[in-house]
């Protein structure tokens, strides 16, 4: 494991472009090394404890054009900082504890064109599913790859996804659509990718089966 004095040396390689440095115990002190990659458009730094905070140094990065950053802990404070960088097309932010109010500042980023926000049941509030916060997504029409697997979407939420016209792969794995979400999932006609496993799908979800273009 590099840890935080493994990201102090990487540090000194400023003519850096890309990094993966997933699954290596980087806090809160080696995400302040980081942020001294002044050349860094590419990094991956899945699977580490940086927290919200800490995010803020991330957000000095004002060159990075994509970011891995699942499975930290981040929460939606974090993507508010990171949602001031403006030449981001890529962002995965997997598990990171982030809240409704963390799409909202996602909302901010409409040249995305690749969105993982998987396992982070964003759209339930209490006891109750608040799907009608994914029409802040809908924002995003250059949206091509989008994870919003396991955050309690439903057929409401569903309907907003099927405006995304550019989607060709679309996870709403472990959500809570039935086959009215189903229908208008349908509608998206460009795209090739489609997981749908453990909804609330029964027979009548024909209409995906009309969806010819699918792999």
């Amino acid at each position: 494991m590099l840890g935080n004095i493994g990201a102090e040396h990487i540090s000194k390689l400023k003519q850096l472009t890309y990094l993966n440095i997933q699954n290596n115990q980087i806090g809160s002190t080696g995400a302040k090394y980081l942020r001294e990659l002044k050349q860094l458009t590419n990094p991956n730094i899945h699977t580490n404890d940086i927290d919200s905070k800490r995010a803020e140094y991330l957000s000095e990065l004002k060159q990075l054009q994509t970011l891995e950053i699942g499975y930290n802990n981040i929460e939606s404070a974090g993507v508010e900082y990171l949602s001031s960088i403006e030449q981001f097309s890529h962002l995965g932010v997997a598990a990171n504890e982030i809240v409704t109010e963390g799409v909202k500042w996602l909302g901010n980023l409409k040249q995305l064109t690749y969105l993982d926000i998987s396992c982070n049941q964003v759209f339930i509030i209490g006891d109750d599913i608040n799907s009608e916060e994914v029409e802040i997504l809908t924002g995003m029409q250059q949206l091509q790859y989008l994870d919003i697997g396991g955050n309690y979407i439903d057929d409401e939420g569903a309907k907003c996804l099927s405006k995304l016209k550019e989607l060709k792969h679309l996870n709403v794995l472990r959500n809570a659509i039935s086959e009215e979400g189903a229908q208008h999932i349908s509608k998206l006609e460009k795209l090739t990718f489609l997981n749908i496993a453990n909804n609330d799908i029964g027979y009548q979800g024909i209409y995906l089966s009309k969806m010819k273009q699918l792999h």
